[in-house]
């Protein structure tokens, strides 16, 4: 019966054993996953930023245009106007 017992508990042992490992991987796999969405999160918020600045520059050069077009129209009614 002793023996029985001690059986059962070394099995007892194993199966809480392996859970554990099961726990642990299960852990250590969020963990990454976290650190994975944590850099994601990192890129994205500087993806807005590099996009930000692009707008802006693109808003700055679509301005210069606007007034180099401007002085091409002035520039054409005074010739025009002989």
């Amino acid at each position: 019966m002793l023996i029985g017992l001690v059986s059962l508990t070394a099995v007892a042992g194993y199966h809480s054993n392996r859970e554990s490992d099961k726990s642990a991987m299960v852990i250590k796999n969020l963990e990454c996953q976290i650190r994975k969405s944590n850099q994601i999160q990192k890129w994205m918020r500087e993806a807005d930023r590099v996009k930000l600045g692009v707008e802006n520059e693109l808003n700055k050069f679509v301005n210069i245009l606007a007034y180099i077009s401007e002085d091409i129209t002035q520039l054409d009614e005074k010739l025009k106007a002989g």
